[in-house]
């Protein structure tokens, strides 16, 4: 989706820019923000979604994705899921 922002600072109309990515969970935008990864919880699989809409699967559950689990309040992104995460 894309919500264009107006001049006067109010949210423009909603525009469904890709299709075909059900139960996306989590995204990321990647390098200058051309694409988009997005985290599909339905399928297991990470794709990536080009600023035209049009996507790739890059990551399913064969390549290792893991399966992912139902949303908590620790989340990926979230400060408590980082503070506790082990080092790499």
């Amino acid at each position: 989706m894309r919500i264009p922002i107006e001049a006067d600072g109010s949210a423009g109309p909603v525009e469904t820019r890709a299709t075909g990515l059900d139960g996306i969970d989590d995204f990321a935008f990647a390098g200058k923000g051309e694409t988009v990864l997005a985290a599909l919880n339905s399928t297991s699989e990470v794709a990536v979604v080009r600023r035209d809409g049009s996507h790739t699967v890059l990551l399913t559950a064969a390549d290792g994705a893991p399966p992912t689990a139902p949303r908590t309040t620790r989340t990926c992104c979230s400060p408590a899921w980082r503070s506790t995460a082990p080092k790499p």
